[in-house]
């Protein structure tokens, strides 16, 4: 179907292969280190492009470049991977484009960026000697910029000097561009960002808490028969929406077995000791004590595990919140099964170094090691559930949108009195 408006279209289920295919065909390199964390390097090394997912406190796309591999950033764009993937790949596109036919004009150290951007005559915004923004019709998206980036106190490929914003505020996403970043970057990820046209998207892809804000209409590939009319289009698309949730009972449910559950991973996690009261490891460790560990530990994963079955087995899980949820039930179940065997080689080591008292500091160190990856195992497992109840209190906040269902029992009425009905 197609999507209105684009900026919150949000990204595709194949948006890393498709805005890094440009990357490839331009022969960049690309290096995993095995944590969902990526970077791809230019032929020259100059230019990065960075995935970060999992680094806090910030975007989960960097690209940055240097005059040399080995100099600070001459200017930094960081992106929101929630954005629309064709924005992404209009910037990564160009970048890589741009690279290979005039490098020279990547590397200019005073970019003459634009002090305005073309609106489109339905946004408003201002153009002045300090800033410049423009707004979208229904307030939901919008770009500014200040003419020197900010905050001041920073490096300059630490600033901003261009902004665009998207989304409500439980659904927003941004996009930033630093003070030398070459102006053909920013205008490709402008175009894309307040063109009118709408963008593809499979039911499935779209965010449920963004669909009161999207309007859709037929592909010119889809089938005459799954073409909406004008009044039935967002009926289609709550009922759509609807058909994708887990029922608001069983989701609490879910809430209150994966928030008890969460809950005692983090106890253990924090309270399954090994050192004593003065930090160090005691001179006769308990075999029987570690290996209890062990065995809760075993216990544990194997509540998770058979919570995470149960859901995958369910037609829930089917969904697309179902799917976002098992994901989170699925690495809850992984790092929960990696806990017990670490638990055990603890106590093994705290046998062993009670009979063999050779090298004892070496195999202390070793113990204190292999228990706080045990423990570690636990907390990211109380850390994958935590993100899921986070996802269903979201999911219940996606329910209020949509009316009460109409297909609930309707009540018998009560039988006739001795006088027979009335008529």
């Amino acid at each position: 179907m197609l999507v209105t408006p684009r900026y919150l279209a949000g990204p595709r289920d194949d948006a890393f292969e498709i805005f890094t295919a440009a990357l490839f065909q331009h022969g960049w390199t690309y290096t995993d280190d095995g944590d969902d964390t990526g970077l791809f390097t230019s032929p020259c090394l100059r230019v990065r492009v960075g995935w970060l997912p999992e680094v806090p406190a910030e975007k989960p796309i960097q690209i940055t470049a240097s005059t040399h591999p080995l100099k600070s950033p001459l200017w930094h764009i960081s992106l929101d991977d929630q954005a629309p993937t064709e924005f992404l790949t209009a910037v990564i596109t160009t970048l890589a484009r741009t690279l290979t036919e005039s490098p020279h004009t990547l590397f200019a150290p005073d970019s003459d960026q634009p002090d305005d951007l073309p609106r489109p005559l339905t946004w408003t915004g201002s153009s002045g000697p300090r800033v410049s923004h423009g707004r979208a019709p229904d307030s939901l998206a919008s770009y500014s910029a200040t003419p020197y980036g900010y905050p001041s106190n920073r490096p300059p490929e630490e600033q901003t000097r261009w902004e665009f914003r998207a989304g409500p505020r439980e659904r927003a996403w941004q996009a930033r561009f630093s003070p030398a970043t070459p102006p053909v970057l920013v205008e490709a990820f402008h175009r894309a960002f307040t063109d009118s046209a709408p963008l593809a998207r499979h039911r499935y892809e779209l965010d449920p808490l963004l669909l009161p804000h999207l309007t859709s209409t037929a592909s010119a590939a889809s089938s005459p028969g799954d073409a909406p009319t004008t009044s039935q289009s967002g009926q289609s698309m709550n009922s759509d929406a609807r058909s994708g949730l887990i029922s608001r009972d069983t989701t609490l449910r879910l809430i209150e077995t994966l928030d008890t559950l969460r809950a005692r991973l983090h106890d253990a996690s924090n309270t399954w000791e090994l050192l004593d009261v003065t930090g160090e490891v005691p001179d006769e460790p308990s075999y029987p004590g570690l290996l209890q560990q062990a065995l809760d530990a075993q216990a544990l994963s194997h509540e998770v595990v058979q919570l995470t079955v149960g859901f995958a087995h369910g037609t829930d899980s089917t969904t697309r919140a179902g799917t976002a949820l098992l994901a989170h039930l699925a690495t809850a179940a992984t790092h929960s099964s990696h806990a017990a065997p670490y638990f055990a080689g603890t106590a093994e080591e705290a046998l062993s170094l009670n009979s063999i008292p050779v090298d004892r500091k070496y195999r202390e160190n070793r113990m204190v090691i292999i228990h706080a990856t045990a423990r570690r195992y636990l907390q990211r497992a109380s850390e994958s559930l935590r993100d899921a109840v986070t996802d269903l209190h979201t999911h219940i906040e996606v329910h209020r949108f949509f009316p009460p269902s109409a297909d609930r029992e309707i009540p018998t009425p009560p039988p006739p009195g001795p006088g027979g009905p009335h008529r």
